[in-house]
C-alpha cells in the first residue's frame, strides 16, 4: 500500500510536471527550437554557399583573425531574449543575418561559414557557458583556451577531443548562466512563469487536500463524471 509520503508525493506530481510543462512552453513556445539548438551546438549549420551573396564583406581581409573581429562588428553581441526573443537559441545563418546581433552561436556559425567559403581551415571548440571557432593563429583569451573547452570538433561534427574542463570559473559561469537566462527575459514572460507557478501551488495543494480526505479523490471523480453526463 502507498505510504503518507508516498501519497504526498502522488498529489504533487501533477502540479509538478503541470509546472515544467508551462516552463518548457512559455520559454520554447515551439520545443522542436530547443532541440534544434542542441543538435547544432554539436553540428553547426555552417553554410558557405549562403555567405558567397554577403562575400564582399569579407573580400578585403585574408588573415582570420582579421575576419574574426569583423564578424564581431558585424554582429554586435546580444543574448538571446534580445536577439531570438528565446533564453538559448542556436540560429541558422540565414537566423542570423536576419537578426543581425547574437550571442557566441551566432559568432561562431558566421565565422566558421565565412572561413569555410574562403577556404581557410578551422575546428569548434565548446565550453560549459561558451563556443568558439579554432583557426591558425587564434590567440588563446579567458574564455576561449584549452583548459575550459571539454570539446573539441571538426567542420564535419568528428570529435577531435572530449575531455573534463580544469580552468572553469564556476561561480562566474553561473553568473553568466543567471544574466542570459533571467536578467534579460522580457518581463512578460516572468509574469507568465509566475501565474503558472501559482497555478500549480494550487493545484497540488487541492490535490492534497482531496487525498487526505476519506475518499476525496473518489468523491471528486464521480462529481466531475456526474456533472460531465448531466451536460
Amino acid at each position: 500500500m502507498c505510504n503518507t509520503t508516498c501519497r504526498r508525493f502522488l498529489s504533487w506530481a501533477p502540479a509538478v510536471f503541470f509546472f515544467l510543462g508551462w516552463v518548457l512552453l512559455t520559454l520554447y513556445p515551439r520545443p522542436a527550437d530547443l532541440v534544434r539548438s542542441v543538435s547544432r551546438v554539436f553540428h553547426p549549420p555552417v553554410d558557405a554557399e549562403f555567405i558567397a551573396a554577403y562575400a564582399h564583406l569579407f573580400a578585403d581581409l585574408d588573415d582570420p583573425a582579421a575576419i574574426d573581429r569583423r564578424v564581431s562588428e558585424l554582429f554586435p553581441y546580444r543574448y538571446d531574449w534580445a536577439a531570438h526573443n528565446r533564453p538559448w537559441y542556436f540560429p541558422s545563418i540565414d537566423e542570423a543575418f536576419l537578426a543581425m546581433t547574437g550571442d557566441c552561436k551566432t559568432h561562431l556559425l558566421v565565422l566558421a561559414s565565412v572561413l569555410e567559403y574562403r577556404g581557410i581551415p578551422y575546428s569548434f571548440s565548446v565550453s560549459p557557458t561558451h563556443v568558439w571557432v579554432e583557426y591558425p593563429g587564434k590567440s588563446e583569451t579567458g574564455s576561449e583556451n584549452a583548459q575550459v573547452s571539454f570539446l573539441s570538433a571538426d567542420p564535419d561534427g568528428e570529435l577531435r577531443s572530449w575531455r573534463l574542463p580544469t580552468g572553469v570559473d564556476v561561480k562566474r559561469s553561473l553568473d553568466s548562466f543567471w544574466t542570459a537566462f533571467w536578467r534579460y527575459m522580457p518581463p512578460s514572460k516572468k509574469l507568465t512563469l509566475a501565474v503558472g507557478y501559482v497555478m500549480a501551488l494550487s493545484v497540488g495543494f487541492v490535490l492534497t487536500v482531496l487525498t487526505r480526505v476519506p475518499g476525496g479523490v473518489a468523491h471528486s471523480r464521480a462529481l466531475w463524471k456526474f456533472q460531465v453526463e448531466e451536460s
